[in-house]
């Protein structure tokens, strides 16, 4: 069922959506509190836009998509002025993911854990993509971008994306293109990975690779 979030507009604790659809996060709403500020489950794909503000300082998950074994396939697209973000203390995942979904991110996607989540409960044929566009941030206090499953993930990065820990930790096969900006180290698992860096600053960028 589609839902918007009119401009001006509070919600405040979780939102719960179990039908798919639209969902609209317009710019000057804002969605805060809760432990999961948006819990998106069932077996119909989401569309997700985001040019508000998804964010809670008591708030585990941001935004969270899917079911293990959910064959469906959600769009993410946060605009230049949207926010995603989560923390809880030490913890928080600004994006979580449990089916496979594609991000378009031009705003800030922030966690305390992890920047973007892709859970080792999702489906291991499900694939993934993050395009992190010019201007894009994607930030965490562990790991920017972090998988633990199987699925494939591919990720353009043209903006920012940051972990102390590392940029990116990713388990399933992999295939990266980097013309941005990845401060912290890339990991990588075992399979056939493919990273390819358009630009060689480390001036600004201590990316390192490591499996």
């Amino acid at each position: 069922m589609s839902h918007t979030f009119t401009s001006g507009s509070l919600w405040s604790g979780k939102f719960d959506d179990n039908s798919g659809g639209l969902i609209d996060v317009q710019a000057g709403a804002t969605i805060d509190g809760g432990e999961k500020l948006m819990n998106l489950t069932g077996d119909t794909p989401f569309n997700v836009v985001v040019d508000g503000t998804v964010s809670g300082t008591q708030t585990l998950w941001g935004l969270m998509v899917g079911e293990t074994d959910n064959p469906a396939h959600s769009k993410i697209a946060i605009g230049a002025g949207g926010v995603v973000s989560a923390a809880f203390g030490f913890s928080g995942i600004g994006i979580g993911l449990f089916h496979a979904t594609d991000i378009s991110n031009a705003g800030l996607v922030s966690g305390m854990d992890d920047g973007v989540y892709i859970g080792s409960s999702a489906d291991e044929t499900a694939r993934y993509s993050v395009l992190n566009q010019a201007g894009g941030r994607i930030v965490s206090g562990n790991y920017g971008i972090e998988s633990d499953g199987d699925g494939a993930i591919t990720l353009h990065n043209a903006g920012t994306i940051y972990g102390s820990l590392a940029a990116v930790h990713l388990t399933g096969a992999a295939s990266i293109a980097n013309s941005g900006l990845l401060s912290g180290d890339i990991e990588l698992g075992s399979h056939n990975d493919r990273v390819d860096q358009y630009r060689h600053d480390y001036r600004r960028s201590r990316a390192r690779l490591r499996r």
